[in-house]
């Protein structure tokens, strides 16, 4: 007669149903009172629980590194937590160099290798490297540069000299990349100078965890450029409290770049501000003039005394 149980957000098994059909064959003409209990927390309704899309996914680490039969764990995080189809799909760009399994893996030979994780809901996708390292072999541990910083002019193409260590190190080709690619561009180890400007030239291994970068200043060959600062003075010595200009010229006095950097070796000691110190407590510290792109520099130590104190001028033996 009903399958259904009595309360509306409850479904029983099929198997604790009943019919009633024969115990009330001689009486489907009367009156049958069903009581149906109703409770406070009952619901207004039962709706079907919705499907909850997937909308992004990702993986914990861009790059693994594990040596030959050592495994590793690419995690993932699918969005939103509560999707309801979080199934994904695995892909390894060179299956003999790794293999992949629920986003579990192992290396099988040296090499480089990209596991991609696909959802089947929406077709989103991550990846990240994998790199198989061979336990016998020795890798990159630094990078040295020929020269901290370089200098040169627009359209000149110049080459970077570098030292891998150790020096048998396997994997010593190296990503050559700019963090201002307007002013050089960078192919290997050569860069070129596109407009005046500063870059930082920067090399890395394969695996992202050694680095090594330099400055490079780019000069336009129709113009001049500071080439030495001169102070009026080696040494000053003021008191504290104490303020004082310090006079400086430049050569070339036409140059474009006069505009300089005036810093002290010891704020705790001198103060600067331009080409003005004042002493703050007794001490020794330098006044330091730079051009703003760091390649002409000149100092001048600086000595603070209390003027409440005698010193001594002079020795005579």
């Amino acid at each position: 007669m009903f399958w259904h149980q009595y309360m509306t957000n409850i479904q029983d098994p099929n198997s604790q149903s009943y019919s009633y059909k024969k115990l009330y064959a001689n009486s489907l003409n009367s009156e049958i009172t069903f009581i149906i209990p109703v409770y406070n927390n009952m619901p207004d309704s039962n709706p079907m629980p919705q499907d909850i899309k997937v909308q992004g996914i990702s993986i914990n680490q861009d790059t693994f590194v594990v040596n030959i039969n050592e495994t590793g764990d690419a995690i993932l995080k699918i969005t939103p937590a509560d999707a309801t189809n979080k199934d994904v799909v695995w892909w390894v760009s060179n299956p003999e160099v790794v293999r992949v399994w629920n986003g579990h893996f192992r290396g099988l030979k040296e090499g480089i290798v990209t596991l991609t994780a696909t959802t089947v809901d929406g077709g989103y996708s991550a990846s990240c490297k994998v790199i198989v390292r061979n336990p016998n072999k020795n890798y990159v541990q630094s990078i040295q540069m020929e020269k901290e910083q370089y200098v040169s002019y627009v359209d000149e193409a110049f080459d970077i000299a570098y030292t891998c260590y150790p020096l048998d190190s396997a994997n010593t080709d190296l990503y050559w990349i700019t963090d201002n690619p307007e002013v050089i561009r960078v192919f290997g180890n050569r860069y070129r100078g596109l407009k005046e400007g500063t870059a930082k030239l920067i090399a890395v291994t394969d695996d992202g965890k050694v680095r090594a970068e330099s400055k490079v200043i780019i000069r336009d060959k129709n113009k001049l450029y500071v080439d030495k600062i001169n102070l009026d003075k080696e040494s000053y010595i003021i008191g504290i409290d104490q303020a004082l200009d310090i006079g400086f010229t430049y050569t070339p006095t036409n140059a474009t770049n006069a505009e300089f950097y005036w810093t002290s070796s010891n704020d705790e000691v001198l103060r600067v501000w331009g080409n003005r110190i004042r002493g703050l407590k007794e001490g020794t510290a330098e006044v330091i003039a730079t051009t703003l792109d760091g390649t002409v520099e000149t100092r001048a130590t600086v000595v603070v005394r209390n003027s409440n104190q005698s010193y001594v001028k002079e020795i005579k033996t």
